[in-house]
Order: C-alpha cells, then structure tokens, then sequence
C-alpha cells in the first residue's frame, strides 16, 4: 500500500482495537487520528477533513451509521470504510446504500483492512483525476468563450481608435512647439497607442489556430526571444542565464507564437523583480517520452499562492492597476495549448516563479519534412 501520509480517522469504542489498529495504519504511511465515539469522531472530522475514515458500525450514542450519514452529508467525496460483526450484513448493506466505500467484518484481519483501504484510495485518485479533468476542460471553455469575446470587442473598438489617432496625429503636425495643448494632444496619442496595443493583446489572446505548422528549433526561438529584448532599457540590470541543450529535435507549430510566449514569460519577469535580477531559462528533452521542457525562472517575489489556479486566465495580473492587461499568461496558455502541450507554475507562494512548458515532438511526415528546419 502506498500512502503518503494521508490523514485517516478511526473511530472505534473499543481502546484495543483502536491501539491495534491505529499501528497498523501508521505502518502503512496513515496519519491516524482516532475517537472513541461517534460524536468525538465527528468533531474531530469536521476539524482535521480526513480523506479516509474507518468506523465501527455498533457504538454508544452515535453509531456509525448515524456518523456515516453526518460525514457524507458534509463531504461526499470522503470514503468511509465501516466495521461489522459477522451478524450484521443488513447492517453493511445500509452502509454501502449510504455510500459507504466498503465494509469490513469483526475480527478485523490485515488483509482484508488493506484490500477495503486499496480500494478507498483508488476511488479517491480517479476522483481526483476526474475532478481535475473537468476542472481544465471547464478552463478551457472559458478561454475559449472569452477570446471570442474578445475579438468581438477588440474589432469594435480598433476604428474609433485609429480614427482618434489620425486626427490627433494631424492636430499635432499643425501645431506649433510653444502651443500650450501640444503636451495633452501628445498625451492623447499615447494613451491611444496603449489603448491600441491592449486591443492587439485581445486579438493576439482571441486567436484559436495555429497561424502556421512548420518545423521550428525551439533554441533558436529562445534565442530570437532574448536577443530581441535584452537591449530594452527595463532589461539592462537583469542577468539572462541560458543553458539550452543542444541537439534537440525539432517542434512542430508555429515559432512566431512560441516565441511570443517567451517574450511573455521574459517580460512578465523583467516586471515582477523590477528590472534587476536574474531569469535563468533552461530547455532539456525526455528522450524515452518525446517531449521538450522549456523552463524560465526569475528572482522576482513571486506569485501568491491565492493566485496560483487563476494566473493563466485572461485580465488575472500581479501587476499594479492600470500597468498590466493580465493577457500575457491567458496568451501563452493558449499557445502552448494549441501546440498540445502544457505550461505550469511549478512553485506557487515561494520567492521566485517558476514557469515549466511541456511540447511533445512529433515525428516528422515525410523526408522533406525531415529537412525543413525553421531558423527565420
């Protein structure tokens, strides 16, 4: 049995079988907290949320069925594996008909406590991956929904826009040096040009398909990410450490996104430790599963835990008000996405983030196919 140091309530009246059995669960890697009664059982579940708990069935007060119908009724996801004697099989079939995971007979032997448990933690990992799941395809549909969204928005706004840049830009040809308006009009154009820029964002994050499918070397792309930014005065006090793995076969997709998503990545970095520090960016391939890692790390404060499960979707920023359009991680996200891989936040709530993107590589179609190697 693996456990890793899962919380387990025991609930039994009898000491002895308590003392038993509490050292054969923390054999077994449990963290046991045991009661000897229901209501005592019950408090300490609603302290403690145990995933796991084992009841006797027959106590003093509340029994465990009563226990059982409290625990489920709070927590439906909470296995609850009851004990019986050999008498009481209408007894276990209530339980289970409550939902109880399974039942084990009086006297208790191990390895029918270790099959009950087995069981126990399998339906808690596949509910786990199932909730999951559903959690990213729920993720997903909203990104989705909101890039239409956006690109709605973002089409309707882009005119009204250039039509107030042209003019303003006309008024300030017009104007004299000395016109005392010349520094608001001057305001006006850059506001407008922010405001433009946030529209491109939302077209950038709206886009569902992949602009092109070519062969790209995802070095070269890091590379083209860097050298584009490292000159950028936000970036003059910040050490670039690249420890790029040579050799690495080729992506496919379109490198123009994935170098966007590094860009991202480096800018959003760059912010965070306000321009000084270090990003160390890293890229390896699994050759047994076929896949590339790229990692880029900073020594910025990092992003809080609170933050860690909403951080790719859309307008979601650690940045000031007013400084940051939270797009750039919904952008990447989709990319990677798109190119069927993934991009986690390896380390929620500690100093320094750390982004990690999985891309599995494709074997190539044909012999041309072989030799095409994007390095734009």
């Amino acid at each position: 049995m693996v456990v890793q140091c899962q919380k387990l309530l025991l609930v039994d009246d009898e000491e002895g079988i308590r003392k038993v059995l509490s050292i054969a669960l923390q054999d077994a890697g449990y963290q046991v907290l045991s009661a000897p009664d229901g209501e005592a059982g019950l408090e300490l579940f609603r302290r403690e949320h145990p995933a796991l708990v084992v009841t006797d069935i027959k106590m003093p007060g509340m029994d465990g069925i009563a226990l059982l119908r409290h625990i489920k009724a709070e927590s439906p996801d909470t296995e609850v594996i009851v004990i019986t004697g050999h008498g009481d099989i209408e007894v276990a079939i209530k339980a289970l008909q409550l939902k109880a995971s399974d039942f084990i007979t009086k006297p208790i032997h191990d390895e029918a406590l270790t099959v009950a448990l087995k069981r126990a933690e399998e339906k808690l990992r596949l509910r786990r991956e199932l909730q999951e799941s559903q959690r990213q395809v729920l993720h997903a549909e909203k990104i989705a929904s909101l890039g239409r969204l956006a690109a709605g928005v973002a089409h309707e706004i882009n005119n009204p826009l250039a039509g107030i840049l042209i003019y303003a830009e006309m008024l300030m040809k017009e104007m004299e040096d000395n016109n005392p308006w010349r520094q608001d009009l001057a305001e006006i154009i850059t506001q407008t040009l922010r405001c433009k820029q946030i529209t491109n964002r939302l077209l950038e994050f709206s886009r569902q398909s992949l602009g092109r499918k070519i062969r790209f070397d995802v070095n070269f792309t890091v590379e083209q990410a860097v050298a584009m930014l490292e000159h950028q005065a936000i970036f003059h006090n910040i050490f670039i450490d690249l420890d790029l793995q040579q050799d690495m076969p080729p992506l496919v997709g379109d490198p123009d996104e994935f170098q966007q998503v590094v860009t991202n990545l480096l800018l959003n970095a760059a912010d965070a430790m306000e321009g000084r520090g270090r990003i160390a960016i890293s890229t390896w391939d699994h050759a047994g599963s076929r896949e590339i890692v790229l990692r880029v790390e900073d020594t910025g404060p990092g992003i809080p835990q609170d933050l860690a499960d909403k951080i790719f979707e859309p307008f979601v920023t650690t940045k000031p008000s007013g400084t940051g359009t939270g797009l750039g991680l919904a952008v990447a996200f989709g990319v990677i996405k798109r190119h069927s891989g993934s991009i986690v936040l390896e380390n929620p709530g500690e100093q320094g983030a750390c982004f990690a993107i999985t891309i599995p590589v494709q074997p190539p179609a044909s012999s041309a196919e072989r030799e095409e190697l994007c390095c734009l």
